[in-house]
């Protein structure tokens, strides 16, 4: 049986304390059509992700390609909203942007670990640090993993949501890293 397991902790950096720990509310339906694109032995043209743009909801065609940095909405990002997990969401429901304004956080790179093989698992991680130079505290209340693709312009989608279980007021000059920890047993 084929099953994939996605935790999530997000870690005071000065104090290296872990302040919430918990099994993700897990992926939305984006993910689930980018594992059967990745499986499928042809490219259908016809399937599709909702994304996102400055115009609202769209269709792209599917096409995945490597992350890129620029802008940083790619791997994990982190929002505001306290609105629950729904499967067929398409984005983070209030992305708090990178940058050192009001209400803006800065966002580290994505660092990811190489696969960790130990006979029929597979285990893996993702991380980010976010850091508040905004001069006032931010409260982070989701967080998820977004994939960035040159198709269509740079459209990006969302794969993962997680709605914290208590918001993470991050004051100003204070920084925390997210990390998903990813286990498949094949």
């Amino acid at each position: 049986m084929l099953k994939l397991d996605v935790k999530y902790k997000i870690i005071d950096v000065e104090n290296k304390k872990i302040l919430i720990e918990k099994p993700s509310d897990s992926g939305v339906l984006n993910l689930v059509k980018a594992i059967h694109h990745l499986i499928t032995p042809k490219q259908f043209t016809n399937e599709r992700f909702t994304s996102t743009t400055n115009a609202g909801s769209q269709w792209i065609n599917l096409e995945l390609d490597y992350p890129y940095e620029n802008p940083p909405y790619n791997g994990i990002c982190v929002g505001s909203s306290q609105i629950p997990y729904d499967i067929n969401q398409y984005s983070l429901q209030a992305l708090i942007t990178h940058g050192s304004g009001s209400g803006e956080l800065q966002y580290g790179s994505n660092n990811v670990s190489f696969f960790i093989i130990n006979g029929t698992t597979a285990t893996w991680t993702v991380n980010k640090t976010f850091s508040n130079e905004s001069g006032n505290t931010i409260n982070i209340n989701e967080i998820g993993i977004i994939h960035g693709t040159t198709a269509e312009n740079g459209l990006i989608f969302l794969m993962i949501r997680d709605v914290l279980p208590s918001t993470i007021a991050l004051a100003n000059q204070k920084s925390i890293r997210i990390e998903y920890a990813f286990t498949l047993n094949v």
